[in-house]
């Protein structure tokens, strides 16, 4: 019998529409098939149309504070009847106890738990990492690491922020850390809890807390950094309600998210009984706008006094995953903010420690 020949696929048509969709796993085994394919994985274009492929089915990655450390885990809530979640296994992290500093297009910055305090970015889909130098002001009191990427240069950037000061290395480029002549005096960089670090026009932003102990005072503002020019400015964060005014600050919820181009400000506060989201229609003047105001009697007022995290997910934004705990009792939810309706996610592998870090995470090739 006469064997059929069998139509082929262009390569233009497998390299620009079938490769930027496979997992990193499979792209990893694949650049063994011949020299084109692997120039073509690991070439920068195809990166970068890997990555944008893979922001649209986004991971959370859960790293506990439980002792001993516990393995990250990695929750996929695309299916909400039927969530799932797998245990990154341990050997792929070259640090016994460490804590995720940031992530950043699929790479993950650890910090190690004990002196000398190393710091290292690793791609856990990949397998591969990449020690980086020590800094000389490492494991101060509100030290927070952030990395960023700068497209200017296709590089990525790490930034140290401690007190009123900041240094930055650029992977692949520096040989040490470089101080920030410029950064803003009198602002206290500290870990916000976002799910995302929101980047716009260029810029990255964190929500900036500055706190008096001695006259409960409580000042809130958005710190500015511009991965490019490396310089750091300061926003006005929207007048939300009188939580921010008063002693009950401990109580103000507040994360920050971009959708469309546009900052988000997702605000719970004690004091209300919504949830508000505000949009920075105005980048240049800082005009928020409050886009929706939902009630929140779906949150248990004990969760709201515990770790909060909010971000804006779905195709257009339309709705707002909602991370919460608070001794033993804990809230992994969605909320639709067109039809108004509410899933709780349960399950197996769903409870949550009372102390936590939640990233969103895309598997990509950087780093490769």
């Amino acid at each position: 019998m006469a064997q059929r020949n069998l139509p082929e696929l262009p390569y233009e048509i497998i390299s620009a529409h079938i490769l930027p969709r496979l997992p990193v796993k499979s792209l990893m085994r694949f650049k063994s098939v011949c020299k084109s394919w692997l120039r073509r994985i690991e070439d920068k274009a195809f990166v970068h149309a890997h990555y944008s492929m893979s922001k649209q089915k986004p991971l959370l990655l859960y790293d506990a504070f439980a002792s001993p450390h516990l393995p990250p885990k990695l929750y996929s809530l695309l299916d909400k009847h039927n969530p799932s979640f797998k245990t990154i296994p341990s050997q792929l992290f070259p640090l016994r106890s460490f804590r995720i500093q940031s992530i950043c297009r699929g790479l993950i910055c650890l910090e190690g738990s004990y002196p000398p305090h190393q710091i290292q970015l690793i791609n856990i889909a990949t397998g591969r990492f990449l020690p980086l130098p020590h800094s000389s002001t490492a494991c101060l009191c509100n030290s927070v690491y952030h990395l960023l990427y700068d497209p200017s240069l296709s590089a990525f950037k790490l930034l140290h922020m401690f007190h009123d000061q900041g240094e930055i290395f650029t992977v692949g480029r520096d040989r040490s850390w470089r101080k920030i002549p410029d950064t803003a005096e009198g602002l206290v960089f500290v870990r916000s809890g976002d799910l995302r670090q929101p980047n716009v026009n260029g810029v990255f932003h964190w929500i900036n807390k500055c706190y008096d102990c001695s006259y409960d005072y409580h000042e809130e503002s958005i710190t500015a950094f511009n991965v490019v020019d490396e310089t750091v400015n300061e926003m006005a964060s929207p007048k939300t309600c009188p939580d921010q005014d008063k002693t009950c600050w401990k109580l103000h919820k507040a994360c920050l998210d971009e959708v469309g181009g546009f900052l988000n400000y997702l605000h719970l506060g004690r004091c209300c009984d919504s949830l508000d989201v505000w949009v920075l229609k105005d980048y240049a003047g800082q005009v928020w706008i409050k886009e929706y105001s939902v009630a929140v009697s779906f949150i248990p007022r004990k969760l709201r006094k515990g770790q909060f995290k909010m971000v804006r997910t779905g195709a257009a934004g339309e709705e707002v995953l909602i991370v919460a705990a608070n001794r033993g009792v804990s809230l992994m939810a969605s909320f639709n903010l067109l039809s108004q309706t509410f899933h709780e996610f349960r399950g197996e592998g769903f409870a949550l420690e009372a102390t936590f870090h939640m990233f969103m995470y895309e598997g990509s090739l950087y780093g490769n």
